[in-house]
């Protein structure tokens, strides 16, 4: 773990993205130590997860976050002054300040999510009080009322048809359809960190599934500097006084494309989300027609989608092309020539059994025999090719890279290059 952090500290110094991706490492650990905490009862580990989490609780703009958590940290670190001696020891070192609802091990839940896990799914199941019923102080109270009741029938019942409900010892994580989906997620996330690496070398902040460069006022990558300069200005006043302010919370890189300027302050927006939030709230088609005179896109949704512009099909610009100008079928002299790769792809047929030098013979022979003995082949971008490597290759006048030896086996559905010029010599 000592070496994993000096590598993420490391390359986190080197690049801004590196550190982004270093950072949300931290936090899905932290993540990680709560849930631990809690499940297992822990109360030191309890204390100091909570306390790790208040710079990121100012960082993300969770401001009755990190203006109560303060509070509870304060008030939770001197326990000693209002409980006994054998209250605290049980609260503390025994892992009271959990409910238990069964006897497995990893079975503590913390009190809010007791509520979440029993009550409101108690009250939420059909038949009872928000399905069919109004939600009046009458109505809850009798509810309330009658549950004791109705877990002493409901015991009675069990008995009377010699049926009962449990759970067996197994946790259902460890059940084999949890981890056959865990495998196949982590396979997913494997391939595609493969194509996209998380630690470029370059010091701008990128989103690597995008390409999408940060301007100077995203500033994501530094949440805990942040965060902490935003505790520090609370250092000394009385809790009624302390004034929390949104400016102070990060701006993601979701704000380079989806983000909206209100009273001088930018914030991200989901414009799906906004439109299915307005399609709940309207009441009649009049009030839908007011809601949408406003432009809830920052650009065309039919030619870009949430993340880039949206693909379509090549032979489409091939038609639109053609309709424009007459077909030829000499080349004009000294022209290049540049092939689609996904064409040039299907044109060879690969053997059975053979090496990438074979293969490559086969390409390079098609493609001088139909088109030019000078000409370039341009395919998709696979499999983690920097672009910048493509722009030096071609600026040199040399071949690209391969990232396997001639004499290699070929392996189907793999693609290394991304430019490849075929000489006449």
């Amino acid at each position: 773990m000592e070496k994993l952090n000096n590598v993420m500290s490391e390359a986190a110094r080197l690049s801004r993205t590196a550190k982004l991706w270093a950072q949300y490492y931290n936090q899905v650990m932290l993540m990680h130590q709560f849930v631990c905490a809690e499940h297992y009862g822990d109360w030191a580990l309890h204390l100091d997860t909570v306390r790790e989490m208040l710079p990121h609780f100012h960082a993300a703009g969770h401001l009755a976050y990190a203006k109560y958590a303060h509070l509870y940290v304060q008030q939770i670190s001197h326990l000693e002054e209002k409980m006994t001696e054998t209250k605290l020891r049980q609260f503390t070192s025994l892992g009271n300040f959990t409910v238990r609802l069964s006897d497995k091990l990893w079975a503590d839940i913390w009190t809010d999510m007791t509520i979440e896990q029993v009550l409101m799914r108690a009250m939420k199941t059909s038949g009872w009080v928000t399905c069919g019923r109004r939600m009046t102080d009458a109505v809850l109270s009798h509810w309330v009322e009658g549950m004791p009741v109705c877990t002493e029938l409901i015991h009675r019942f069990e008995e009377f048809c010699g049926s009962h409900f449990s759970t067996s010892e197994q946790h259902v994580d460890l059940r084999q359809s949890h981890q056959l989906r865990d495998k196949k997620d982590v396979e997913k996330l494997r391939e595609w960190l493969s194509v996209h690496h998380p630690l470029p070398q370059n010091q701008e902040l990128v989103s690597i599934a995008t390409s999408v460069v940060a301007n100077e006022a995203i500033n994501c990558d530094a949440a805990v500097e942040i965060g902490t300069q935003a505790m520090n200005k609370l250092v000394g006043k009385p809790f009624g006084e302390v004034k929390l302010r949104r400016k102070d919370r990060v701006l993601p890189l979701g704000t380079v494309n989806n983000s909206v300027k209100v009273r001088d302050e930018v914030i991200p927006v989901n414009t799906m989300q906004l439109f299915n939030r307005i399609i709940c709230v309207v009441k009649s088609d009049a009030d839908f027609a007011s809601h949408l005179e406003y432009e809830l896109a920052p650009r065309p949704l039919s030619l870009f989608d949430e993340i880039s512009m949206r693909k379509t099909e090549k032979s489409v610009m091939y038609s639109i092309i053609e309709s424009l100008c007459e077909c030829e079928n000499a080349h004009p002299t000294n022209s290049t020539i540049v092939v689609d790769g996904g064409y040039l792809l299907h044109r060879v047929v690969w053997p059975e059994h053979g090496l990438y030098s074979d293969l490559y013979r086969t390409y390079v022979s098609d493609a001088q025999k139909h088109f030019s003995p000078n000409c370039y082949a341009m395919a998709n971008f696979l499999m983690g090719t920097a672009m910048h490597q493509v722009l030096k290759v071609l600026s040199k006048n040399e071949e690209p890279e391969n990232h396997f030896h001639q004499h290699q086996q070929q392996q189907k559905n793999t693609l290394y290059v991304f430019i490849i010029k075929f000489n006449s010599g």
